[in-house]
């Protein structure tokens, strides 16, 4: 075997492994006798069919079955002997076979980077203070309100904030589109929930009128084939509702656990709740600025194949949470394009790599004491936190994935002990706004 590797554009890496003609063509006749023990050849009995004819029935196939052994078989020990370690799939181009000539195929694949770690020490983190005040509460209280009101009837014209109920049917240039049409659905106005060209144009409607809306779909719209266009919504209003607020009253207390309580009591309850809400937003502000530092220190190449697997991770996950998890491959990337996920999977990745890169320098590690914590941080949300944590305990791709979050953490306190820290003074809606909780 002969193996010689080629650097191309950036991090590609072209690596050519060419086999000795007899070894093919051992392997072809291997692949042939393999068939031959089971092929059913009127004439012949099974396993007594003459090798020409296996040829010139099954040669075809012996010959692909022989590419692919060997392909399995010489890959490995092609990067063994080249050295190059590949950065996710390769991409694999046979050369064309004449009788009688070696066997011969190119591995694209990319490389990863060689990184030389920048702006770790000294970095300049901000760190938040930040105090709870009655406003904050009045805030909260009231958020949790809105969360709960109910709908009642209601005369006259729709305004912002009122719910209506709909039909609608989307055309553009007179042909409906897929995902256009709706019965029955219920919009609170303002919401965000449709374009807003849409929301505004329903402002003033009342039950029983219908309009036709224009809009025109943003350039960087989610659907590709929407992006730009415009658009006709035949839009009629079957109901308009106004929103009612509950009173703050014991019935209400109730929902957040609180028996025979009053609004005094709810409001304590909910500053306990905001000073742990603040002590994790501080930690996540504090974390993102370090992890945001480093990115912006280390401009490196990212391998195409890694960004590659992690926007298909990334189309996944918003499938799931857009319940589209049912769709064909072809109808998740045509409504979830890469390009919706580009740019943050290069992040993600880069990011990825330069974490690697400072826990190999630094020789970080992470003990199953420090998982255990961990593992306990998150269980402490639930009722019964034991039985969360043996629940998680049985996931071992969530265990993974919590140990490499603790790691991610000791990579964080590392740069942090070697940060040029100062303090900011943040309101509480500061503080979240900067660093919103990731549940």
């Amino acid at each position: 075997m002969q193996v010689s590797v080629e650097a191309a554009e950036g991090l590609e890496r072209r690596m050519r492994v060419s086999i000795p003609a007899a070894d093919y063509e051992q392997a072809v006749k291997k692949n042939l006798q393999k068939i031959g023990r089971h092929a059913r050849v009127d004439g012949f009995r099974p396993g007594k069919v003459p090798a020409q004819v296996l040829e010139q029935r099954y040669g075809a196939r012996a010959r692909q079955d022989a590419l692919s052994d060997l392909l399995e078989d010489s890959y490995p020990k092609a990067l063994q002997e080249s050295g190059v370690q590949p950065a996710g799939q390769p991409q694999i181009e046979f050369e064309a076979i004449d009788a009688g000539q070696d066997m011969a195929y190119v591995a694209v694949f990319d490389v990863y980077p060689e990184i030389e770690l920048q702006g770790i020490d000294g970095m300049a983190v901000k760190e938040a203070e930040t105090e709870i005040g009655d406003a904050d509460i009045d805030s909260l209280l009231q958020k949790l309100r809105e969360q709960r009101k109910t709908w009642v009837e209601k005369d006259g014209a729709a305004a912002e904030g009122d719910q209506v109920k709909i039909d609608f049917v989307g055309t553009i240039d007179g042909e409906a589109f897929e995902g256009g049409s709706g019965e029955d659905t219920d919009l609170e106005l303002g919401s965000g929930r449709f374009l807003k060209e849409m929301e505004d144009g329903i402002v003033g409607m009342s039950a029983g009128e219908a309009r036709d809306v224009p809009v025109t779909f943003p350039e960087d719209y989610h659907a590709e084939n929407l992006k730009g266009k415009q658009a006709s919504f035949a839009v009629t209003v079957k109901s308009v509702q106004a929103s009612e607020l509950p009173e703050v009253d014991a019935e209400f207390c109730k929902q957040f656990g609180l028996e025979d309580s009053d609004e005094a009591g709810l409001r304590e309850k909910l500053r306990e709740s905001m000073e742990q809400e603040k002590t994790q937003a501080v930690a996540r502000y504090t974390k993102q600025q370090v992890l945001e530092n480093i990115l912006e220190a280390n401009d490196i190449l990212v391998p195409s194949g890694l960004v590659s697997q992690e926007i298909e991770r990334m189309r996944q996950d918003a499938a799931q949470r857009f319940g589209q998890g049912q769709k064909s491959h072809d109808e998740l990337h045509q409504l979830l394009p890469d390009a919706l996920f580009e740019e943050q999977a290069k992040r993600r990745t880069a990011l990825g790599l330069l974490i690697g890169e400072i826990i190999k320098k630094e020789s970080l590690q992470v003990s199953d004491e420090q998982v255990e914590a961990k593992l306990g941080e998150i269980a402490g949300g639930f009722d019964d936190s034991d039985a969360a944590m043996a629940y998680y305990r049985q996931n071992p791709q969530f265990m993974q994935s919590l140990r490499a979050m603790v790691l991610e953490d000791q990579v964080v306190q590392h740069c942090l002990s070697k940060a040029k820290r100062e303090s900011e003074k943040l309101s509480f809606e500061e503080l979240t706004e900067k660093a919103p909780s990731q549940g």
